[in-house]
This record gives structure tokens, C-alpha cells and sequence, in this order.
């Protein structure tokens, strides 16, 4: 048996935590590294003891976010029609919807690259860079929006790698490119005196490197799937698959993305040591996100596959494990972010005692959220792996719009800069709930759909 068989195997027959964890394990190292990338950066920018300096990386954030977000939309999308498609043996369909998906990031993200270069100017006073950051915001912006199309295929081909069930070396390839970023970066803020920019161009070569990893499993022809011209078919039918599931995703990654400019543009009010207190705090929040992002692309595959084939007892014990997971994980993430806010905060901000007190109450109240948005992320995940499109859609256009974005202006001018930091917090609960009353809807959906088949 070959790998390529192993891999479908193990969806179709394998003890289902072996399966979840063999299958999620690398794409959280993939997700983390999206938040790494940040992390690091800022970390070694806070080296400079320049509040501005750490004020403009988190200006460029909703950018940076936005970015990977056209590579979700393509990718995740195709994620899930790929996993179907595989379970119904329609190995054809699954490799011209890989290429289509593929090509159209790869156009989408060039433009990406040459309109976030040549408008960067504009683009950071939209994001809510002030004065005092505007030049930092400049510089790292340049370089990182410049770079784009690095991120786009990144998102996009990690996950239709996983799609195949090929986590391992999606993975792989992810964490040599954060572990590249971590060397890359000393080099070129300290030795050779670039600060900011360094950081972003550190970024943007690991970013490169990676895509080329990636490519390479291709290429060499290590997988399932393959990228190749002929196979890119656009038709309306096919384009409409990927969209249906990649849309949710594209809104909650630009809602999210406008919840983090709201935020920048409502925290500039209170200085820059306020922005840079909550840049760190958003980071820490990142990390966790990410790591149950992975755990959510991870489900996919495993329920996507099995709910094409039928297997709906199996599909259901999937993410039954993975909601069990979630719970022991954020449990545990909340005790870090009220027990460790003091020393995570004083790994960036040092003596800034203004900064420190802020970004150590931003911290632990975020850790409030953090139960409440690990089962959502997890049920948001699994609602796109059975093609409910409609379902993930509503959720991610009330998480973090309709919900965090109201809250923000609200809460900041009820009760100042501890309203907007506890308003992320209430709307994650808010959220919770309704992914509860959308579950208990589609819970029915596959019951009928089950005694249809019995």
C-alpha cells in the first residue's frame, strides 16, 4: 500500500483520535505558524524598546490578515469539495478543483501584491496608523503587502494538501518557513540595522521559501492531486462548489480583519502604549486561534470524507473527539492567559508600565473568551466539511461582525478602554450560542438523511 493509499485509509477506516491527530497534529503546526510569523517579529522589534516601532506591526495586522484570508477562501474551500469528491471516488473532479482553486489565488494574489505595494501610503491611514507610527507603518507595510502573494498560495496549497489527507508535509513545510523567519530575523533588524522593515522582509523570505516547498510536492508528484492546466476547468458548477464553502470563511476572515482595524482605530485614542499593549494580547490570542484553526482543518477531511460516503455514525464521532479536545485545550490556555499575563506581556513591553498594565488586563480578560470560541471555531469547521455553506456563512458574518464590531464602539464608549477590551470576550459567548442553535438544525438534517439510508 502506497502512501497516497495509506493516507485515504486512514480517513476511511482508521481508530478515529489516531485519525484526527495524525491529521491535525501537522496542520496546527501549519496554523501556528501563520501566528508565529507575527509573534516573532514583534517579539524581536520589541527588542528595539520602541513603542511606535511595536504599534506599526499591529497597524499592518488586518492587512496581514486579510491576505491569508484569499488563500483560506480558495483553499478551504477547495479543502472540502476535494475530501467529498474523494469519498464519492471521483478522483478527477477532486484534481480539477485543486487546479482551479490554485490558479485563481495565484492571479488573485499577484494583484494582491501590486496593489498593496504601489497604495501603501493609503492603505496604513485606512488601517489606523497615527503620527507618531505612520513612518514604521510605512516601511514594514511595504515589504509584507508587497509580499502578499507569498501568503495567498501559502493558505491556499496547505490546504489542499490537507485535503488528501497529506497534513504531515503541509506541516512540515510550514514550520521550516517559521523556523527560517526566527533566524532571518536578528540578521536583518540588528546586523543589518533595517528595524521594522527587516522584520517584514525576514517574513516575506521565509513566506517564499515556503511556497516553493509546497510547489515542490507537486511537482515532484508526491501527491493525490495534481496542478496542471488542463485540469484548470473554471466552470460556473465547479467555481460555485469552492465559493459555497470558501465564502464563509473570506467573510469571517474580513470581518475579523475589520473587527482588528475598529479596534486599532479605537485604541489610538488611548496612545500608542495602548496599541502596543493590545498588538501583544491580540499575538497571544493568535497563537490559541490558530492552533484551533488547525484542529478545525484537521476535522475536516475526516468528516468531509466520511460524510460522502454515508458513514454518518463515523462522521459524528469525529468531531465528538475533537469538541473533547478543544475543551481540555482552552481550559488550559485560560489558566496561561489570567495566570501568565504579567510575564507574556513583560517578554515585549519590559519596563513600560503604562503598556504592561494594559496589555496584562486585555490578557486575562480575553482568557474569559476563550472556552466560547474553541467550540465554535471547532463546529464552524465542521459545519463547511458537510457542505453547509449557508450555516458557516451566517456564522462567520455574526461572530465577529454583528456581533464583536457592535460591541466595540459600545462597550468603548460606555466604559473606555476596558469596554473595548471586554467586549471580544461577550461576543464570542454570544457567538457560541448561536453555533449551538445552528448545530441542533443540521443535527436533524443528518438524521433524516441517515434513516433515509438504514
Amino acid at each position: 500500500m502506497d502512501a497516497k493509499t495509506k493516507r485515504l485509509e486512514l480517513i476511511r477506516e482508521g481508530n478515529i483520535p489516531t485519525a484526527l491527530f495524525k491529521l491535525s497534529a501537522p496542520t496546527i503546526t501549519a496554523m501556528l505558524v501563520l501566528a508565529i510569523y507575527n509573534f516573532v517579529d514583534a517579539w524581536f522589534v520589541g527588542l528595539l524598546k520602541n513603542e511606535s516601532a511595536l504599534a506599526a506591526i499591529q497597524v499592518i495586522m488586518p492587512a496581514f490578515q486579510l491576505i491569508g484570508a484569499i488563500g483560506l477562501t480558495f483553499g478551504m474551500g477547495a479543502a472540502s469539495v476535494i475530501s467529498r469528491r474523494l469519498g464519492e471516488n471521483r478522483l478527477d473532479e477532486a484534481r480539477k478543483s485543486a487546479s482551479v482553486a490554485f490558479y485563481i489565488a495565484l492571479i488573485v494574489g499577484i494583484g494582491f501584491s501590486l496593489i498593496g505595494y504601489f497604495f501603501t501610503d493609503s492603505i496604513v491611514g485606512v488601517l489606523g496608523a497615527t503620527e507618531d507610527n505612520l513612518s514604521y507603518s510605512i516601511h514594514y507595510g511595504r515589504i509584507i503587502l508587497a509580499g502578499g502573494l507569498f501568503q495567498v498560495l501559502n493558505m491556499c496549497l496547505n490546504n489542499i494538501l490537507r485535503s488528501e489527507g497529506a497534513a504531515k508535509e503541509s506541516g512540515m513545510a510550514q514550520l521550516g518557513g517559521a523556523l527560517l523567519n526566527i533566524a532571518l530575523d536578528p540578521i536583518f533588524i540588528f546586523s543589518l540595522k533595517m528595524g521594522v522593515a527587516g522584520a517584514a522582509a525576514a517574513t516575506i523570505i521565509a513566506q517564499a521559501v515556503t511556497t516553493l516547498v509546497l510547489l515542490s510536492f507537486f511537482i515532484r508528484k508526491k501527491s493525490i492531486l495534481h496542478l496542471s492546466i488542463r485540469n484548470f476547468q473554471p466552470t460556473p458548477a465547479r467555481f460555485g462548489a469552492i465559493m459555497q464553502i470558501g465564502t464563509p470563511t473570506l467573510v469571517r476572515q474580513l470581518v475579523s480583519a475589520g473587527s482588528f482595524v475598529v479596534i486599532n482605530m479605537l485604541a489610538s485614542s488611548y496612545g500608542d502604549a495602548a496599541l502596543a499593549a493590545i498588538g501583544v494580547m491580540i499575538r497571544t490570542f493568535m497563537i490559541v486561534m490558530m492552533a484551533l484553526f488547525g484542529l478545525s482543518q484537521g476535522l475536516q477531511p475526516l468528516a468531509g470524507y466520511n460524510f460522502g460516503a454515508g458513514k454518518y455514525q463515523r462522521t459524528r464521532a469525529s468531531v465528538r473527539t475533537a469538541i473533547y479536545w478543544v475543551l481540555i485545550f482552552t481550559g488550559a490556555a485560560t489558566l496561561v492567559f489570567v495566570a501568565g499575563a504579567g510575564p507574556i506581556m513583560k517578554l515585549f513591553l519590559h519596563d513600560n508600565e503604562e503598556a504592561l498594565e494594559i496589555g496584562k488586563f486585555a490578557l486575562r480578560i480575553t482568557g474569559a473568551g476563550l472556552i466560547p470560541i474553541g467550540l465554535t471555531v471547532i463546529y464552524g469547521g465542521y459545519f463547511q466539511a458537510l457542505g453547509a455553506g449557508m450555516a458557516s456563512f451566517i456564522l462567520a458574518l455574526c461572530q465577529q461582525g454583528l456581533f464583536l464590531i457592535p460591541l466595540l464602539f459600545l462597550f468603548d464608549r460606555l466604559w473606555g478602554l476596558e469596554g473595548l477590551l471586554a467586549a471580544q470576550p461577550v461576543a464570542f459567548i454570544l457567538s457560541l450560542l448561536l453555533t449551538l442553535i445552528i448545530k441542533q438544525i443540521i443535527d436533524k438534517r443528518m438524521k433524516t438523511a441517515e434513516n433515509g439510508l438504514s
